[in-house]
C-alpha cells in the first residue's frame, strides 16, 4: 500500500504538469491526494511493526516531523521553482522525485507476503475497533487537524502575495518558518510521556 500510494502520487503530479484542461488537472490532483492518503497510515503501521509499544513515541514524533521538513524545504522550494518556470515545472520536478522515492521504497522495504485469512481478520478487527467510541473521536480529530492545517498553510502564501505584493519566490521564507513550527511541535510531542499510553491503546 505504501508503494501504491507513492506511485499514485508520482503519476498524479506528472499528469498535473501535463494537464490539458482544468478538469484533467482536478482529476490528477485527486489522484495525488488519494496516493498521499495511503502514505501516513501505512508508515505509522510500519513503525508499530518495527518498534515495541514503549519505544514508539520518538519514531512517531520523527514521522510527523517529516511533514514539517517537507514544509520547510519542499514548499519554499516549490515556490522558488514556480517563480522560475511557472506552475507546470514544480509538478514535473516533484513527480520525478516521487518516482525516485518509490524506487528507494521498492529496494528498502522488505517483502510482506499476505497470510491466508488476513483480509477476514482485518475486517473483523475493523468492526471491533469501530464499536469503540474513542476510535471515532480520534478519527474526527485526525480528520479535522489536517483540514485546518492545510487550509491555514495553503492560504498563507495566497494571503502574503496580494497583501504585501510579493512574488511566489518571496513567500519561501515565511513558509519555511511555518514549517519549522511543525518540526518543533512534532519533536516535542514525540518526547511527551503520555504518547506510549496512546500508542499502546491505538497501535
Amino acid at each position: 500500500m505504501l508503494l501504491l500510494g507513492m506511485l499514485l502520487m508520482a503519476v498524479g503530479m506528472l499528469g498535473a504538469g501535463l494537464a490539458w484542461t482544468y478538469g484533467a488537472l482536478l482529476a490528477f490532483r485527486l489522484l495525488t491526494g488519494i496516493g498521499g492518503a495511503l502514505l501516513l497510515p501505512n508508515a505509522t503501521a510500519i513503525v508499530a511493526d518495527v518498534f515495541p509499544p514503549a519505544a514508539r513515541r520518538q519514531p512517531l514524533g520523527w514521522l510527523v516531523s517529516a511533514s514539517g521538513v517537507g514544509a520547510v524545504v519542499g514548499v519554499p522550494g516549490v515556490a522558488c521553482v514556480l517563480a522560475v518556470g511557472g506552475w507546470r515545472l514544480p509538478c514535473g520536478v516533484l513527480g520525478l522525485a516521487m518516482r525516485g522515492v518509490w524506487g528507494l521504497f521498492w529496494v528498502w522495504l522488505p517483502p510482506c507476503p499476505r497470510q491466508p485469512g488476513h483480509a477476514l481478520a482485518f475486517g473483523s478487527h475493523s468492526r471491533e475497533v469501530g464499536t469503540q467510541a474513542p476510535c471515532w473521536y480520534v478519527l474526527a480529530a485526525n480528520a479535522l487537524q489536517p483540514m485546518v492545517f492545510m487550509g491555514m498553510f495553503s492560504s498563507l502564501a495566497a494571503h502574503l502575495m496580494p497583501t504585501y505584493h510579493l512574488q511566489a519566490g518571496d513567500t519561501a521564507l515565511p513558509l519555511a518558518l511555518a514549517g519549522g513550527g511543525v518540526i518543533a511541535g512534532a519533536s516535542w510531542a514525540g518526547a511527551w510521556r503520555t504518547i506510549p499510553v496512546v500508542s499502546r491503546g491505538l497501535l
